[in-house]
């Protein structure tokens, strides 16, 4: 037993309910004073299935809420409840002969009583409570196996790993003796890190390989979560599937998870092993039919205002410098429904306060918050970010999903700036304030996105909705057992703008392929462009590779598309995801060039500056009947 008494549990569980604007104390002031304890035994017990203790307390206060600032009654009652799962505890101490219960005692009538809002949570998690309560039945407190493992790393692995990410791996790999880390798998533009790794059994047995994901605690935890509810039925019966819990490292906010993998026989792992013709070849006989027909097929109707699926790709709206609300007169306030162009004027040191705004997302170790605006299912668009700098962490309870009533700050810089910043980091050769840009020549015009894009923001999208991977890049899709298509991270999995997944994946292709191949000048990229818009490649040159599929995926968008020949829905979705890209510090100069040509292509496919847009944009008058073999 930890010797943990109930009175050090009900100090946390009050200062609990007081930060919550409570006044009441529930069994998830129990659990969260338990979570909070050094050395708890219920942490311990949640760890071992790949829960810490801040995921947890931010998931019990997402489903509590906070309470009204005003306080309607004296004192700190129970409620019916809490009263209920005392009792039980009370029982369990004297059948022990205890006089007092412990925080075992107490974690084990929170689940005998079965109903309670932790064991709801908890369930909704996929913790497996049967196991829990063994673990908290333990005469011992419940530790993580050591991590003892021993890692090989194979002549093709060329990365470094921190100290945290081997000792994780050998906790993710602890009930084996040895592990090869066999390669690195080429990533997105996160702080994931995703290895395919060989387990060898303790007698020296391999086993299959698999795929493993590295990342913050808070991002696994949430991939896991969208998996189970969201994917994991959806899936071919031949593809990547979720090993086990997450395992998460405590104390380093670090967490990893396994994906099965089958590989083929050529040995090949990630898509682009492929070459061009052969992967545009493999994306439309094999990766669409497989995922299309519980994904992308079952779709239905979907109008909306580009900006509900597209602002959250743009940099914050604004970003703030937190002060408090009385030092300075506020000039503008920010709610919903949110005035952009109201925003776009706002200057440097001007006091704005927000209101209204969802939480989505806390980072202490950076000191800021994270808006979005609307609330439920509105602020599950994402849109009209807001980054808060300097945030006042301490002494306030932040949790994702909180509806803050009110913050205040003064502005560090607005979108435009954001964007005007990244365009001058490419060194242009034009006047990036102008509201045309050269194309794929000097002489050839293109809108300026970053004087279109709030105009197109607001354009209404006849479009279709349907299942999304929400990160469809080659780095997330393998090439398995007799080319069988397997996907990983699921972390953006949601339904959505059906194009969405297949203009990520353009953009992808275009970063991977043609950008390393065109030359490191402005003209050049120009040259590129041009290539992508005919979709016509030159007789030789290895940016050629890239066109072949950004061709195979056109033809599968055209089988998607609302209506046949409108492509103006699909320039809007290429539009916002490349104009995203050249915000990417880890892709090169001239993919972001590139990429800013790219997204004024397509903005003026998409009739950005003009009354109505194109129907049947340059970018798409190919024979797509042509095969890529």
């Amino acid at each position: 037993m930890t010797g943990t008494t109930l009175r050090d549990i009900l100090i946390h569980a009050r200062q609990e309910s007081a930060r919550m604007q409570q006044h009441y104390m529930g069994v998830e002031h129990f659990c969260i004073g338990m979570l909070q304890l050094p050395n708890s035994a219920l942490a311990a017990a949640l760890e071992v299935q790949g829960y810490t203790p801040p995921y947890l307390i931010d998931y019990l206060r997402r489903k509590a809420g906070k309470g009204p600032k005003q306080r309607l009654w004296a004192g700190l009652p129970y409620t019916p409840r809490a009263d209920v799962v005392m009792g039980i505890a009370n029982d369990i101490a004297l059948e022990a002969g205890r006089t007092e219960p412990d925080e075992h005692d107490l974690a084990l009538a929170m689940l005998e009583e079965g109903d309670n809002l932790p064991l709801r949570a908890f369930a909704a998690l996929g913790v497996d409570l049967d196991r829990l309560a063994a673990d908290l039945k333990a005469a011992t407190p419940v530790s993580a196996a050591a991590p003892n493992t021993e890692l090989v790393f194979s002549d093709a692995f060329d990365a470094e790993l921190s100290v945290a990410h081997l000792v994780l791996l050998r906790r993710i790999f602890s009930r084996n003796g040895r592990v090869r880390l066999e390669r690195w798998l080429p990533g997105g533009h996160t702080s994931a890190i995703v290895l395919l790794a060989t387990p060898f059994r303790p007698e020296g047995d391999a086993d299959a390989p698999v795929v493993v994901k590295l990342d913050r605690a808070d991002a696994i935890l949430d991939e896991a979560q969208r998996y189970e509810t969201i994917v994991k039925r959806t899936l071919p019966a031949l593809t990547a599937r979720l090993i086990d819990t997450p395992v998460v490292l405590t104390g380093e906010n670090l967490a990893g998870l396994v994906y099965t993998f089958v590989p083929g026989e050529t040995g090949r792992v990630a898509a682009l092993d492929l070459d061009g013709d052969a992967l545009g070849n493999w994306l439309r006989d094999e990766l669409y039919p497989t995922f299309g027909a519980t994904w992308w097929n079952q779709r239905r109707p979907y109008r909306f205002p580009a900006w509900a699926e597209y602002d959250w790709l743009l940099p914050p709206l604004v970003t703030i410098e937190q002060i408090p609300e009385d030092e300075v007169k506020v000039a503008y306030v920010i709610r919903d429904p949110v005035r952009r162009a109201r925003v776009r004027t706002l200057e440097y040191g001007s006091v704005v306060s927000v209101e209204d705004f969802t939480l989505e997302q806390v980072r202490p170790d950076k000191q800021t918050l994270s808006l979005i605006g609307g609330k439920g299912q509105e602020a599950a668009r994402k849109a009209f970010r807001i980054e808060v700098r300097k945030a006042e962490l301490d002494g306030n309870v932040w949790f994702r999903g909180e509806i803050v009533e009110r913050i205040t700050g003064r502005v560090w810089r607005t979108r435009d700036e954001s964007l005007m910043h990244s365009v001058m980091a490419l060194d242009p050769d034009f006047d990036p304030r102008a509201g045309t840009i050269p194309g794929s020549t000097r002489d050839h015009r293109l809108p300026n996105p970053l004087v279109y894009y709030d105009e197109l923001l607001d354009r209404k999208v006849d479009a279709t909705l349907s299942m999304l991977h929400g990160d469809l890049h080659l780095g997330n899709i393998l090439v398995g057992h007799k080319q069988a298509p397997f996907l990983i991270d699921f972390e953006q999995a949601r339904t959505g703008h059906t194009l969405f997944d297949w203009a990520s994946l353009e953009i992808s292709l275009i970063t991977a392929l043609v950008a390393p191949n065109a030359g490191e000048t402005w003209d050049f990229a120009r040259r590129a462009l041009g290539m992508i818009t005919n979709l016509r490649p030159p007789l030789a040159g290895e940016a050629a590779e890239g066109v072949y599929p950004i061709l195979a995926v056109r033809e599968i968008v055209e089988q998607n598309l609302a209506a046949p020949g409108q492509w103006a829905e699909y320039a809007i979705a290429r539009a916002f995801v490349a104009l995203r890209g050249i915000g990417f510090s880890d892709l090169s100069t001239q993919a972001r060039r590139l990429l800013l040509l790219v997204s004024a292509q397509a903005m003026g496919d998409a009739g950005a500056g003009s009354a109505t847009p194109e129907n049947a944009p340059d970018a798409t008058q190919v024979d797509l009947s042509r095969t890529t073999s």
